[in-house]
């Protein structure tokens, strides 16, 4: 199947951009197949201060100009959905700044970041419900408003389907994490990546099955191909992944793809081959 995934133009990156009451956006500088114009860094409101969630990368210091102008209030909190580079680089530097506190899922993947406060699924910051949803990475979080808005990070974007990088990633994760969200029936979703998602039940339904297809055609070609190894796996799975980093992130998921096949008992790995299990 086909998802029709959201476009926007290019944002201005020099101001924070008011989306709805009390929340605010700057985009990072650091576009890519992988980010698409770059990371989103929400500021939000709050009583306590002004809540910085994914600061984003360490290598603009601009952007961290620009999060500090459009704070209305001191920065007291920083949030991280989950600790890739492209939303943690810039904490050291923003707390440097503001001596903020940092609060991220207690065992996050990035090797040397340690939030001050570690989170896990069920707990409140900031009048946020922290739901743990691994899947694309196994310290991902998303943040809950109590009036349907979700920060979803990487979990869910409306421009793009997220890759799900195994062996940290867990396809099986990931889908229950989707159907957690779809159980909610939440109202807007705001990504790391791209635009505010509107009408998020019907896309999170799609990407579901956007992943069981991509499943099913994948244990079709290991069954017609009788034994295969990953390469020529992703060369049929994934034939326009061919820009590097478009690559990578491909074959990651399709690893995600089958170890869960594996786990389910339908597909076995055998000398770096892959084949039907008997």
């Amino acid at each position: 199947m086909t998802i029709s995934y959201l476009r926007e133009p290019e944002p201005r990156r020099t101001q924070a951009e008011l989306l709805l009451p009390g929340i605010y956006r700057v985009v990072a500088n650091n576009p890519g197949p992988l980010t698409y114009h770059g990371t989103n860094t929400y500021l939000l409101d709050h009583a306590e201060g002004t809540v910085v969630i994914d600061p984003g990368p360490g290598e603009d210091p601009a952007h961290i100009d620009t999060i500090l102008a459009g704070a209305r209030t001191p920065i007291t909190k920083i949030l991280l959905t989950h600790a890739h580079r492209d939303h943690v680089g810039a904490v050291e530097a923003l707390v440097a700044k503001t001596s903020a506190t940092t609060f991220a899922f207690r065992y996050p993947v990035e090797q040397g970041f340690h939030p001050d406060v570690p989170l896990g699924d069920g707990d409140v910051v900031a009048d946020l419900d922290v739901l743990y949803t691994p899947g694309h990475c196994s310290d991902h979080l998303c943040f809950a408003r109590r009036d349907g808005i979700v920060f979803t990070g990487d979990h869910v974007m409306g421009w793009s389907s997220s890759f799900v990088a195994a062996p940290d990633g867990s396809m099986r994760q990931y889908l229950d994490s989707l159907a957690r969200l779809l159980a909610r029936g939440d109202s807007c979703y705001l990504a790391a990546h791209g635009p505010a998602l509107h009408d998020p039940i019907t896309y999170v339904r799609q990407l579901i099955e956007l992943r069981l297809r991509k499943e099913a055609d994948i244990l079709s070609a290991v069954h017609n191909s009788g034994s295969i190894s990953i390469e020529d796996l992703l060369r049929i799975s994934y034939p326009k992944a061919v820009e590097p980093r478009i690559r990578r992130a491909a074959q990651r998921t399709l690893l995600a793809h089958l170890i869960k096949l594996r786990d389910d008992g339908t597909v076995q790995l055998l000398s770096d081959l892959w084949s039907v299990s008997r």
